[in-house]
């Protein structure tokens, strides 16, 4: 293995570890909030218990839609460096293009679904 596939792998897991972890916290602190609660008398019926559990997981559609941006930039950045490197680098130039396709679809999918999901939250809460 070359030094530049253990780095890429090492951010990979990297990166996995700590969305897990902020994951764990973010559970843990919702606990510590509802122990505090019924611990100083607070009466608490499991609907409400159950919301806030539910509510500490980050993923919100508007969060999707931003990620979806984001994905769809990097297919932009992919597609800019498939035309820069056109020169230099020729027989790449293709398969560049076409990770830069997948990366926009992808991140228009993602787009499309938060938005759907915004929507459908946003009628959820006018009725």
């Amino acid at each position: 293995m070359e030094i530049g596939e253990i780095l890429f792998w090492g951010v990979v897991a990297l990166v996995s570890v700590s969305a897990m972890w902020t994951s764990y916290l973010g559970r843990l602190e919702i606990e510590k909030t509802i122990r505090k609660a019924i611990d100083s008398g607070a009466v608490l019926d499991p609907p409400t218990v159950a919301q806030l559990k539910s509510s500490g997981g980050g993923q919100t559609p508007l969060f999707i839609v931003v990620a979806g941006v984001v994905i769809v930039a990097a297919g932009i950045g992919f597609a800019a460096l498939a035309l820069a490197m056109r020169g230099d680098a020729p027989d790449d130039f293709m398969a560049m293009l076409g990770v830069a396709a997948l990366l926009s679809c992808t991140g228009g999918g993602v787009i499309v679904g938060g938005a759907w999901m915004l929507g459908r939250e946003s009628r959820r809460f006018a009725d």
